[in-house]
């Protein structure tokens, strides 16, 4: 087997390295998608209006879709290994798990993910699903990273940073394009996507089918999904615009729960999104809806849960050199299902905010933002934020950023009224042979909160571009499971007993560096850096869970003929809480990896387009959290990761 895996990853290289070589001279012209030194590139995501990713109030990474394209990445969560400070773990095949700064964990609840601005979370966990995204990975224009507390831009959940997914938009279409892709595990993928503007009106409309077996067992299915999505707007004035969007998306995968239990989520969920800009004035609304069975779970529960939310915003110009945006939004969370007691529970949260740029001249400016939110069951929060950005010159800046940002308890933590039978093996109770879990939510619960502050140098040298950036944070009502209560007037089965409740408190310090050599008009080499260190206290799961040390690096070309990425990967060792039932944490260590990643494109005559994908090249077989070992030692219940190899041909029109 290992020769096997070892000539199949050769033959990758080989042939990766031969279409390097032989690319056409015509192909070196750099691709309009790509730019080596993005510094002037407008950033939608880090403040309440588009700015120069320079002029940013916070620490950002842009991923453009030639790189994405060039990785060899499948997923979103593999491009999203490129970026320093981002955390990715695989938990399932199918399923990963992606932070920011720190404390990752499998269901990450302190992130929050957009696609072109709207909220992709599920509110009833505060999780991302990230295959049941309703876009095709090749309809990514770019990804926007955040890094770093975003509360007083979007609320809750961007307590450590915000990942906003923006997909292209019909005039870059401007055309279809319909592939399939192949891979190893019988993973395979049909997509087509058609766009286009005529006029004041443009529109775009795309499908995608994609499933994928398991790394562990290539006979058993991990994940299957199915995903539709549309687009319009209509511009009857230069810089007007009306929008409609929507998509659907069905999901049959797995999702591994931490440690206790893995479910099997099947289902739809459903958004629509309106909006209207003029004038420096933008309202916009969104209505999200989803319906799931969770499988082998909790006793396979419905749930059904739907999320509305409104806001709008003006921006003014009370000076030449001083910019102000305003607004306020309302948002409506509803859920039912079978874990809580009958009856569908809703929570409103009302918010304002306002954001101040002063340009004082052409060397300094000044942000400084805010937001109020309000929680019908938690309160407020208020998550102000103030950064001082100094340009030296026009290729180098220095900034100073501080900010706080909260967390508010999912709709589980609030009002999960569940119990679940296990085995038990535990030598602290001889003679029990199962345990009746029960767990209850606490209304009472407080948002976990958070308070930054970051130094950060961007510079830009002729080929030569580098960053850094250094953080600390404390976070305080960290959300935990209690210490458990235990009945054993049930012999032999073990009662036990818990909820959650606001314990603890967490201190990390980080840094993060990165270079960029542009080695030609299409060719470069990258690298980057994160360390990452934090201590927890008065929690249960004292856990270690992201990596101190963390880099990746590589070659890339981008043009539009060609484009090819040779990069690595390293995460180092990681430490897991694996008691589930116990007061004390029980770690345990999970080993550092270096993987190796490659990808090739090659664009044919007659719009047709070829492309090898090799994510973990020579299939280093690892584990990124906890694997589970019985159901009575679950671990995290984490699978081995192994290769994702596949061949994709597209063809435009």
């Amino acid at each position: 087997m290992h020769v096997t895996l070892t000539v199949r990853a050769t033959a990758a290289v080989s042939l990766m390295f031969m279409l390097f070589c032989c690319s056409p001279a015509a192909a070196a012209s750099p691709d309009p998608e790509s730019d080596f030194f993005r510094e002037e590139a407008e950033f939608y995501s880090a403040a309440l209006r588009s700015v120069a990713m320079r002029k940013s109030p916070l620490s950002v990474e842009v991923i453009g879709a030639a790189e994405i394209k060039a990785s060899g990445a499948s997923t979103i969560w593999d491009a999203l290994r490129l970026a320093p400070g981002v955390d990715v773990v695989e938990t399932r095949t199918g399923q990963g798990d992606v932070s920011i700064r720190g404390f990752n964990q499998s269901n990450s609840d302190r992130v929050l993910v957009l696609l072109d601005g709207m909220s992709v979370m599920q509110d009833f966990y505060g999780i991302t699903v990230w295959e049941e995204i309703p876009v095709g990975i090749s309809e990514i224009d770019h990804i926007e990273i955040v890094k770093g507390p975003a509360s007083s831009l979007y609320g809750a959940n961007a307590i450590n940073g915000v990942i906003n997914i923006i997909t292209k938009k019909p005039e870059q279409l401007a055309g279809g394009e319909a592939g399939v892709s192949v891979g190893n595990r019988d993973a395979s993928l049909v997509s087509a996507v058609y766009g286009r503007r005529a006029g004041k009106y443009s529109w775009k409309a795309g499908a995608d089918y994609k499933e994928m077996n398991r790394f562990g067992d290539g006979e058993l299915l991990a994940s299957r999904v199915s995903k539709a999505h549309a687009y319009s707007s209509y511009e009857p004035a230069a810089g007007v615009k009306w929008d409609l969007a929507g998509g659907l998306s069905r999901v049959d995968n797995q999702l591994g729960l931490r440690n206790r239990g893995v479910a099997r989520p099947d289902g739809t969920s459903a958004n629509m999104r309106a909006g209207y800009s003029g004038g420096g004035f933008r309202a916009r609304t969104f209505l999200y809806t989803n319906n799931f069975e969770l499988r082998d779970f909790w006793g396979g529960p419905d749930l059904k849960s739907s999320v509305f939310d409104a806001s709008m915003d003006q921006e003014l110009r009370p000076a030449d050199n001083d910019t102000l945006v305003a607004g306020f939004s309302y948002r409506r969370n509803a859920i039912e299902s079978g874990l809580f007691d009958p009856g569908t529970y809703h929570q409103h949260i009302w918010s304002a905010f306002a954001e101040n740029t002063w340009e004082p001249s052409v060397k300094w400016s000044l942000v400084a933002g805010a937001r109020l939110d309000r929680h019908s069951l938690c309160g407020s929060a208020f998550s102000p934020n103030i950064s001082v950005i100094y340009f030296p010159d026009g290729n180098n800046t220095l900034r100073f950023s501080a900010g706080t940002a909260f967390r508010n308890p999912n709709l589980i933590e609030n009002y999960l009224h569940n119990t679940q039978t296990l085995p038990l093996s535990n030598p602290s109770f001889p003679g029990f042979t199962s345990a009746a879990a029960s767990f209850s939510g606490n209304r009472d619960l407080a948002p976990e909160r958070m308070k930054s502050v970051e130094i950060a140098y961007n510079g830009v040298f002729d080929r030569f571009k580098a960053g850094l950036a250094v953080y600390a944070y404390t976070q305080k009502d960290l959300i935990n499971i209690d210490s458990p209560s235990y009945n054993i007037t049930t012999f032999p089965t073990l009662g036990i007993s818990s909820g959650w409740s606001n314990t603890g408190t967490a201190r990390a310090v980080g840094g993060e560096l990165s270079a960029e050599y542009a080695i030609g008009r299409a060719a470069g080499a990258f690298g980057n850096y994160s360390y990452f260190n934090a201590s927890e206290t008065g929690r249960q799961n004292d856990s270690h869970n992201s990596p101190r040390h963390k880099a990746s690096g590589g070659l890339k070309y981008l043009s539009e003929g060609f484009s090819g990425m040779l990069w690595t990967s390293l995460a180092g060792p990681t430490w897991w809480d694996d008691n589930v039932w116990g007061a004390a944490p029980a770690l345990r260590r999970v080993a550092g990896y270096m993987l190796f990643h490659a990808g090739a494109s090659y664009r044919l005559r007659d719009g047709l387009e070829v492309r090898l994908k090799a994510f973990n090249l020579f299939d280093k077989r690892h584990y990124e959290v906890l694997p589970y070992r019985s159901d009575a030692d679950v671990g995290h219940y984490g699978e081995v990761v192994g290769a994702r190899y596949a061949a994709e041909l597209s063809y435009r029109f």
